[in-house]
């Protein structure tokens, strides 16, 4: 834990603040600093550009421009939301995460498995971690959240051909799914859903709803 945190965090201070900046993209390396800082405390929520903006003291469009760049340079993923029309009014800001969950760690200031677990970010963290992962292995799905303006949410839905299938991410062994979630299974017609969690094992709690780990659920999606 203790080498790993000190390459995360040379590699921050290389690559993030000194070689970006070097591209010629004009950004200041304390800009950036900073922008990455805030935004790391925003994994797994909402993109506000404003309220990003303003903490910096830059406008929204320079913030788009900062995000931009950091996607492009692999640092961040910008998940967009459910864009088909459904009778709900959906959300339609983004979300945003970080792509290597090292990185963040680094940067909120936790050391070691144990200190994430008592870390307010613990769950926006394996969120993060599976998503990656996901996306990675199956990159022919088109991969989306859903949120409504009722607050009908599932974290995850990721698409191909007829198939349409409802991720949520759970840290407890025993998660416990909101009406929220039920409802959009049947607003969305899912064809199928997994509640992937950091345990082992997997089952079924109805016929297209499984609770299962992030291996089982990559391989039970691939052979679609």
């Amino acid at each position: 834990d203790e080498k790993s945190m000190i390459w995360l965090e040379n590699f921050i201070k290389t690559y993030i603040e000194r070689d970006i900046p070097m591209l010629g993209i004009g950004i200041s390396s304390i800009h950036l600093k900073r922008f990455i800082e805030i935004i790391s405390g925003l994994h797994g929520q909402l993109v506000n550009l404003s309220r990003i903006g303003e903490s910096l003291g830059l406008s929204h469009t320079t913030i788009r421009n900062y995000i931009d760049l950091f996607e492009q340079c692999y640092i961040i993923r910008v998940l967009q939301p459910y864009e088909k029309k459904i009778k709900k009014r959906i959300v339609k800001t983004p979300k945003l995460y970080f792509r290597d969950s090292g990185i963040l760690h680094s940067l909120i200031n936790v050391a070691s498995f144990n200190e994430l677990m008592g870390n307010i970010a613990f769950g926006a963290s394996w969120e993060g971690y599976a998503i990656e992962n996901i996306i990675t292995m199956l990159p022919d799905w088109k991969h989306s959240f859903y949120r409504t303006s009722t607050g009908d949410e599932i974290d995850l839905i990721i698409e191909k051909g007829n198939k349409k299938i409802a991720i949520e991410f759970k840290i407890s062994s025993a998660p416990k799914l909101s009406k929220g979630f039920w409802n959009s299974i049947e607003d969305l017609e899912i064809t199928e859903a997994f509640i992937v969690t950091p345990n082992e094992n997997s089952f079924k709690i109805k016929d297209n709803v499984t609770i299962t780990n992030l291996n089982d659920c990559i391989l039970s999606i691939s052979k679609y």
